[in-house]
């Protein structure tokens, strides 16, 4: 006869745990699949085709919801978040409420015709940029990303850095890594160590910090990562 399975508030019992719940530090809003980029690695299938995007009605609800909450940081991710049409509005709503602001943004977004005054806006508000950059060699990131990615990807950081981002301590710039295919990043420092001392010598720019993630295995990334032989 089957055993029917303890539930979650038994199987803690069971181990002597008790969860308590500490103040809420992020929220995360997912804007949409809209991007520019149709990346191999991406696990929520983002690309130029998707028309899933946030309504305002809906941010307005988010925002009135958030309004009287002590939530202090509001991570905005996508797709590409700059692409939806109430970006600007969002991002001036959310600086009102003295919220910090996370933008995930794919840096080349920023070079697309209509989006040139994003970077100024970013910085105006004091938008930290949390920016996608695979490698630091063309090789890797036109690999995963596409034709012509890095190349954009640079004139974008220098771009920001002329904004003063990864510069100035109140303008935030960060960098994310993760691996292509089926694989874990390594020592987080270490790879940092090198993006800087590669972007500097190669292209003057500057940045905060860098951040090693391991994509889920769903969607696009899932099919990329099932091609290739797992390493740890």
């Amino acid at each position: 006869m089957n055993q029917v399975a303890p539930s979650f508030t038994q199987a803690l019992d069971l181990h002597q745990l008790t969860l308590t719940r500490d103040r809420t530090e992020i929220l995360q809003i997912n804007v949409g699949k809209l991007c520019n980029l149709t990346c191999s690695h991406c696990h929520v299938n983002a690309g130029p085709a998707r028309r899933e995007i946030i309504s305002r009605e809906t941010l307005e609800r988010i925002l009135a919801w958030l309004e009287p909450l002590d939530i202090p940081t509001v991570d905005l991710t996508g797709g590409a978040p700059e692409m939806i049409p109430d970006f600007r509005w969002l991002i001036q709503e959310l600086a009102r409420q003295g919220r910090r602001i996370l933008d995930r943004c794919n840096l080349t977004i920023l070079l697309e015709p209509s989006y040139e005054d994003i970077p100024a806006l970013l910085a105006k508000h004091r938008v930290e940029v949390i920016a996608s950059m695979p490698c630091y060699s063309p090789e890797n990131v036109n690999a995963q990303r596409g034709d012509g990615v890095f190349e954009a990807s640079i004139q974008a950081l220098q771009l920001l850095n002329r904004h003063g981002y990864g510069i100035r301590d109140e303008l935030p710039l960060h960098l994310v890594y993760n691996p292509i295919g089926a694989k874990l990043p390594g020592p987080q420092l270490e790879l940092q160590q090198d993006y800087k001392r590669e972007l500097l010598k190669h292209f003057n720019i500057h940045f905060h910090q860098l951040y090693t993630i391991t994509n889920m295995p769903v969607s696009r990334f899932r099919l990329l990562a099932e091609t290739q032989p797992s390493t740890g």
